[in-house]
């Protein structure tokens, strides 16, 4: 509770909405009564009539990763979950008697402030860009595809789902794979682990042609933007697909004048 009195305080001398910390905790206690989410239509962007998803390539880690190590001790690894926020009834009261009196007080009521707002937005694209480059490609693919669901027309994340999977593919096929892919999921949300399981399951060629398939939608290709054809081109240059390789250079060449 005081950690909430001292974000509570932040929130209202930064002139941002200082309600917000009261929402976030309601938030937390819905994500504990289980929320809305969206489950494994998550992966709907990942269905291709012609190269659908396999049930296999979602099966869960049957090992020691996928459980909790309890014989580690309970505190150390329980951080971050919704278990170690507990009282959030006690909190709420907490928070509002605090709202309540500043009103009392002929305290300000602040809006959302525009130099928090303006990081919003942005950061959360800046996330998925800094898992990828951690190479934490399932958290990666994970975040894109969460985006995706709130801007489906957005460049950047189609490019980003497309490159996450070329990625897997070509780690994959080197053999380094292993060395980034963080298999403890037993703290993970079961959007998370289902997303984690299929770059997990999913091999070199698969994961290639899961990219391919992406990237070539009419709903992610986007023929404005350098990124996505040079990502193609790639992909067909390795599955041996000369002839719409040629045409997707040529159409490159129309549409920005030099060669691919």
């Amino acid at each position: 509770m005081a950690a909430d009195s001292l974000g509570y305080l932040i929130y209202k001398e930064t002139c941002a909405n200082k309600t917000a910390p009261l929402e976030l905790i309601e938030l937390l206690g819905i994500g504990s009564n289980g929320g809305i989410l969206l489950g494994d239509r998550l992966l709907d962007d990942l269905y291709f009539e012609e190269y659908p998803l396999q049930i296999d390539w979602l099966k869960g880690d049957l090992s020691v990763y996928a459980r909790e190590p309890d014989h580690l001790g309970s505190g150390l690894f329980e951080v971050g979950k919704v278990s170690t926020h507990p009282f959030n009834e006690k909190r709420i009261v907490a928070l509002k008697q605090l709202i309540a009196e500043d009103v009392e007080d002929g305290g300000k009521r602040c809006e959302v402030g525009d130099s928090l707002a303006i990081f919003s937005e942005p950061s959360l694209f800046e996330n998925v860009h800094s898992l990828y480059k951690a190479k934490s490609f399932d958290k990666a693919l994970y975040a894109a595809l969460q985006l995706k669901s709130i801007y489906p027309n957005n460049s950047y994340l189609s490019q980003m789902i497309g490159q996450v999977l070329w990625q897997v593919a070509l780690t994959k096929k080197s053999g380094e794979f292993d060395r980034f892919f963080n298999r403890w999921t037993y703290s993970y949300s079961e959007e998370l682990r289902l997303v984690s399981n299929l770059v997990r399951n999913i091999d070199s060629e698969q994961a290639m042609y899961l990219s391919y398939h992406f990237m070539k939608h009419s709903g992610n290709f986007e023929i404005h933007d350098r990124s996505h054809y040079e990502l193609l081109s790639e992909l067909c240059k390795a599955m041996g697909k000369k002839a719409e390789h040629k045409q997707l250079r040529q159409r490159y060449k129309v549409m920005f004048s030099e060669s691919l």
